[in-house]
């Protein structure tokens, strides 16, 4: 509504126009304000208060909808004797124009629109104050959006995408293709490196099931007469994690002494021995010596190593050099190391939506995938995280879902831990 008083003595005005969606006019509104010659009154009006136009004495033409019903006391007191008033026969403004002495000029029951410009899909006639919505008729779609060539207006797509297809999928409304930034899990290995071909491993991406390959050259130790290797583990920011150690070919070894380095991020915070030799000596390297030469094989140690919480995530290698080694003789025993590899991730296994926290919505979430999981796209609807790979496998299936259930039913809140081991 237009308050009282609102534009009281405002001598400036010279041409009205009440939106429609202005429902009252109040008492005085225009009151004083000479300068206006003609007003327009748009359909929606539905009330003019007691001297709304008092002393608007250069009024000629006033324009009323039949919307308005309702009409104040001396709304044009101090008129211009030439004022007419603008309306439809049979309406409330033309009973109050023939009661107050005011000319009534009816108005054709079809209006010869002129209308204002097009404004969020809707215009209105400046004549008669009805208001007309467009229809539309878009053009093509052009990245997510279309404009109507009727009044403008711009439409954008809130996009129903199909299914994942090589790290793409397509909106089936408007043609937009969105490219999948990828969340890739773990490196899966599919074949060892031998010396006659290069090994293979892969990894998949939790959201678009994209699968990467890598080929894993072949590295051949360098001769010796005894083969360690350390193995491979997966560890989360944050975590400790065990490698072992192994003495995979041993002709006979009595004193050994190695180093192990880490890369950033990585300290080695404990040694467990093995069985092989039973003492050891644990400094800035790690010492074995016994009396007589240890022959077996298996694990030499197992590392236990604590990654910060700032490591760089990725592959980082764990190096361990060999430096003497003798057996009960005196005799030098060359050793060919193989280094291990420590894949660090920032992501928790059985962390489904990526929360930093396994609980109930993980598994929610997990059934939510695999329930709307396609075979033959090998995508699902509903998104996952890499932590949706509860066991590790570089797959995410129903042995994830069976897992993370037995995590959960197997967890203590009092400790915050589970007997059951995820990754």
């Amino acid at each position: 509504s237009i308050g009282e008083r609102a534009f009281n003595n405002c001598t400036a005005l010279t041409k009205l126009t009440v939106p429609g969606n202005v429902a009252t006019i109040g008492a005085y509104a225009f009151s004083g304000c000479t300068g206006i010659t003609q007003a327009t009154l748009q359909s929606g009006v539905s009330a003019i208060s007691n001297n709304a136009f008092e002393n608007c004495s250069g009024m000629v033409k006033i324009t009323v909808p039949e919307s308005t019903v309702t009409f104040g006391a001396d709304i044009f007191s101090g008129r211009n004797g030439a004022l007419k008033m603008y309306g439809y026969t049979g309406s409330q403004a033309e009973v109050y124009a023939n009661e107050n002495g005011i000319p009534f000029v009816a108005l054709s029951g079809e209006c010869a629109h002129e209308w204002s410009a097009w404004s969020n899909g809707t215009r209105t006639c400046t004549k008669c104050g009805v208001t007309e919505t467009c229809t539309h008729s878009y053009g093509a779609w052009n990245n997510g959006e279309r404009t109507c060539a009727v009044c403008g207006m711009t439409e954008t797509c809130t996009h129903s995408y199909g299914a994942w297809n090589n790290g793409k999928r397509t909106c089936t409304v408007c043609g937009m293709t969105q490219t999948c930034t990828h969340y890739y899990g773990a490196w899966q290995i599919v074949r060892e490196a031998t010396p006659e071909q290069d090994g293979l491993k892969t990894r998949t991406c939790s959201i678009c099931g994209m699968t990467e390959s890598a080929a894993i050259p072949y590295d051949a130790p360098a001769g010796g007469d005894a083969a360690l290797a350390m193995e491979e583990a997966t560890v989360t920011v944050g975590n400790t994690v065990r490698m072992e150690l192994k003495l995979t070919e041993n002709p006979g070894v009595s004193y050994l002494r190695l180093t192990v380095r880490t890369c950033s991020g990585v300290t080695l915070t404990s040694v467990e021995n093995g069985t092989i030799i039973r003492d050891l000596d644990q400094g800035v390297n790690l010492v074995w010596s016994a009396d007589a030469d240890a022959t077996a094989t298996g694990v030499l140690a197992t590392l236990v190593l604590t990654v910060a919480e700032d490591a760089p995530v990725g592959d980082s290698t764990v190096e361990v050099i060999v430096r003497e080694c003798y057996n009960a003789d005196g005799e030098d025993v060359t050793i060919a190391v193989t280094n291990g590899t420590l894949h660090i991730i920032d992501y928790i296994f059985g962390d489904a939506n990526g929360d930093g926290v396994i609980n109930g919505k993980d598994v929610l979430l997990l059934r939510k995938y695999l329930a709307n999981y396609n075979d033959d796209t090998q995508t699902s609807t509903v998104s996952v995280f890499n932590g949706a790979d509860a066991n590790n496998d570089g797959v995410v299936n129903g042995k994830d879902l069976l897992l993370l259930r037995k995590y959960m039913a197997n967890y203590d809140d009092e400790t915050g831990t589970s007997t059951v081991i995820l990754g």
